[in-house]
C-alpha cells in the first residue's frame, strides 16, 4: 500500500520514542521521514514508472515540496510540519501547516495555507501552535489551534519580530526584533496572560 496513512504508524513510533529521549532522531532525519511520506511509492508504481523514465525538468523540480520545519507536541501525540511548496501562477512559493497524529493510521490534516510563516513552536500546553508571519516587513505571532480553524494574532508589536520562544510555564515569550532605527536588536519578555 502506498498511501501516507500506512507509513503513519513508523511516523508514530520515531515520534514517540524521540519525545520520550529514546531516539536521537535529529531534526534532519525527522524531515527526510516525513518527506518519504509525500514521496515513497508502491514496487508496483516504480516498474510502471521505469518504462516512462524521462531527463529531470524545472517543472519535475517545482513540482517538489520542501519540509521546512517539524515539532512534536509537548504531549508527544502530534507532529506540527510546515510544507513549502511552488505556485507556477504566481511565480511564488506557498506554505501550508499540517498537524497529523503520532499514532494511529489518520491522515495529515491541513490547518493553514498562507504565503509564508516561520519559527513554528507549540504553546507550552500544546493546545495551539504559534507561528511568526505578516504582510509586508512587519511579522507577527498568531496562533492556530491543535484541531484548526481561524487563525488568530498573539498580540502586537510595533516592529517585526525575527523570533520568539515560549516560557515552560505558557504565561510570556521572549521576542526578539531588530529595531530599525537604532539597529539594535531588543529583546522582550511579553505576558500573554492578560
Amino acid at each position: 500500500m502506498s498511501t501516507l496513512s500506512a507509513r503513519i504508524p513508523l511516523l508514530g513510533a520515531v515520534c514517540a520514542d524521540s519525545h520520550r529521549g529514546k531516539l536521537g532522531v535529529t531534526t534532519g532525519f525527522l524531515s527526510l521521514l516525513i518527506l518519504s511520506l509525500f514521496t515513497v511509492r508502491s514496487p508496483t508504481s516504480a516498474l510502471a514508472s521505469e518504462a516512462s523514465i524521462h531527463p529531470i525538468t524545472l517543472q519535475d523540480i517545482l513540482s517538489l515540496r520542501e519540509i521546512t520545519e517539524q515539532h512534536i507536541s509537548p504531549d508527544g501525540r502530534t507532529v506540527a510540519f510546515a510544507v513549502k511548496d511552488a505556485d507556477l501562477a504566481a511565480n511564488d512559493y506557498n506554505s501550508s501547516l499540517y498537524a497529523v497524529p503520532t499514532a494511529g493510521d489518520a491522515p495529515p490534516k491541513l490547518l493553514l495555507r498562507a504565503k509564508s510563516f516561520s519559527n513554528l513552536r507549540w504553546t507550552p500546553r500544546g493546545d495551539a501552535i504559534t507561528y511568526l508571519s505578516g504582510a509586508g516587513k512587519v511579522s507577527r505571532v498568531w496562533k492556530i489551534l491543535r484541531e484548526g480553524g481561524e487563525p488568530a494574532t498573539l498580540f502586537t508589536h510595533p516592529e517585526s519580530i525575527n523570533q520568539f520562544e515560549w516560557s515552560p510555564d505558557g504565561d510570556s515569550l521572549v521576542l526578539v526584533s531588530v529595531e530599525p532605527v537604532q539597529e539594535v536588536v531588543a529583546v522582550f519578555f511579553v505576558s500573554v496572560n492578560g
